[in-house]
């Protein structure tokens, strides 16, 4: 299942978007 996936796969995605907001802003 997904929830075996590491922690760092689980925020990649997670800190992409944060850094899309921060640089549109």
């Amino acid at each position: 299942t997904n929830l075996s996936l590491s922690p760092e796969e689980s925020w990649l995605p997670i800190a992409s978007i944060l850094l899309c907001i921060v640089h549109v802003q």
